[in-house]
């Protein structure tokens, strides 16, 4: 569309009013509140479109509209009165011609779009990929325990339709899901062997049936895609192609079915496995590399050719290399992940990475990349869980571990109550309480306030289980999410060094 919107017209004015409250949008620089011009929740721009008549038309025939662009931020009254006081001719406007092949109508910063777009983009690097589960009905599919999602399916099976509304508060079906037809799926599928954890938020592992059937009990579940993962050694990178709040960090590696909300609840999260397994040749997959071992990785082949003559490194189809001569699809992986895990990685791109897919630059420093994807393994292994990070997060205080009320107390002296947390006192570390005596000590502000995506992890994982008693497994799998966070943040900075330490970026 705005390449034919370009093709049509002379000249484009864009004045983007932002005013995003979907995007929680700011004004840049100090962060103050962004007012839309309307009471409404998305951002507005006046765009006005030129067509001139031929004999004022300067312009070479066939050439693209030139586009203007400006930016107004700040109070609805600023707005405006800046409003009522410019026009198009007094506006200082940034003018440009938006280039293929998306044609954006927002300045770009040139200096850096040449070497992002030399790099490869996961969606080219990983052949197979594709949307996440979508349920459409989380309330039914989506459970805390086995039990729970147990009980559902019996209740399914069992109870009348008008049963099955009332209980389950289920007023109008859609398209691709129906009581009907979510019943008829659990009766065709008898037994207890398709209960299956999945991934609904970072670290937040849920329980659902999975009977693989489109517009059954759940409604989209991306058979295909999740036949990869469910039950298999794999693992999978979660990002989104385009953030619709405009953030940089929505990147997880999961295991396992996962959720199309993995890593915003606004958005559908892509998911990229690293391998395939034998599932029926697809056209896409001619374009892999061989099979080994019952299984193939997911990449390109030509990404793969490219990544070996870059770093020197014969390629082994299967596991990791010794990083000395070989490498193989998880040490890609894990680059990749040590890649989208480094902050001047996401600074450097943010721009591109709010407006598309992910890429990978690639080194021809050995010594960087083996050392990148020790760090890129270590934080797969935390944030899948295999493996658990050293900091201890004590949750001391008896009771009945009801999570009632989320609070945080950053860290003050101990014992001394912050004035505007009556009744609740602060460790050395900072504390989460989750009633008015119970909390987890040392929680730093800073893995508090660490975001995946659209989550406040360490704060979204309790306040999803508001109302419900923490048993002695979800309490230790929360002080393992404290403890990964921490050191999530430690890698992110030991990234950033190496980076910084071999030259730089544009990694080379």
């Amino acid at each position: 569309m705005r390449e034919s919107l370009l093709e049509t017209f002379d000249e484009i004015y864009v004045l983007n009013l932002h005013g995003s409250a979907k995007k929680q949008e700011v004004v840049p620089g100090d962060g103050s509140k962004d007012d839309n011009v309307f009471d409404i929740t998305v951002g507005v721009a006046i765009a006005l479109f030129v067509k001139l008549p031929p004999e004022a038309n300067l312009r070479a025939k066939k050439k693209p509209a030139i586009l203007h662009h400006a930016d107004l931020w700040g109070l609805r009254k600023n707005k405006y009165d800046w409003l009522n006081g410019h026009n198009a001719t007094s506006t200082d406007w940034t003018t440009f011609t938006p280039d293929a092949p998306d044609f954006r109508f927002v300045p770009r910063n040139a200096k850096y779009e040449k070497e992002w777009t030399a790099a490869w983009s996961i969606r080219e690097a990983f052949v197979v990929s594709g949307n996440a589960i979508k349920t459409e009905r989380d309330r039914v599919s989506i459970h805390f325990t086995r039990k729970e999602a147990e009980i559902a399916v019996c209740d399914f099976r069992t109870l009348s339709i008008e049963e099955l509304r009332k209980k389950y508060e289920l007023d109008k079906d859609s398209r691709d899901w129906s009581v009907d037809r979510a019943k008829k799926d659990t009766l065709d599928n008898p037994g207890g062997k398709l209960f299956a954890p999945i991934l609904y938020r970072p670290f937040d592992v849920r329980h659902t049936w999975f009977s693989g059937k489109a517009k059954g009990f759940i409604g989209t579940p991306a058979r295909d895609l999740m036949n990869h993962l469910l039950g298999k050694e794999n693992v999978a990178l979660c990002c989104l192609r385009q953030a619709r709040r405009g953030q940089t960090d929505t990147f997880f590696a999961a295991q396992g079915l996962i959720c199309k909300d993995i890593v915003s609840i606004f958005d559908i999260g892509t998911v990229f496995p690293l391998y395939l397994y034998p599932n029926g040749e697809t056209e896409e997959q001619a374009e892999l590399v061989p099979h080994e071992n019952g299984r193939r990785p997911n990449l390109s082949a030509d990404f793969v050719k490219q990544f070996a003559d870059a770093v020197g490194l014969k390629f082994v189809p299967d596991g990791r290399g010794d990083l000395k001569k070989t490498f193989g699809p998880e040490d890609i992986f894990n680059y990749i992940y040590a890649i989208f895990y480094s902050v001047s990685y996401r600074e450097r791109y943010a721009e591109f990475l709010k407006l598309d897919f992910p890429r990978v630059p690639m080194t021809s420093d050995r010594v960087l990349f083996s050392r990148l994807c020790q760090r890129g393994a270590r934080l797969v292994a935390l944030h899948t869980m295999k493996e658990f990070g050293l900091d201890d997060v004590p949750f001391d205080v008896p009771g009945e571990s009801v999570v009632e009320q989320v609070v945080y107390v950053p860290p003050q002296a101990a014992g001394i109550a912050p004035p505007e947390r009556p009744g609740l006192t602060a460790g050395k570390m900072g504390r989460v309480y989750i009633n008015a005596k119970q909390y987890f000590e040392g929680v730093t502000p800073k893995v508090w306030e660490f975001r995946i995506g659209g989550y406040q992890v360490c704060e979204k994982w309790l306040k999803d289980r508001k109302g419900r008693a923490l048993g002695a497994d979800e309490i230790e799998h929360y002080q393992r999410v404290v403890s990964a966070l921490a050191e999530t943040r430690t890698l992110m900075a030991q990234i950033d060094s190496l980076i910084n330490d071999h030259g730089g970026w544009p990694i080379k």
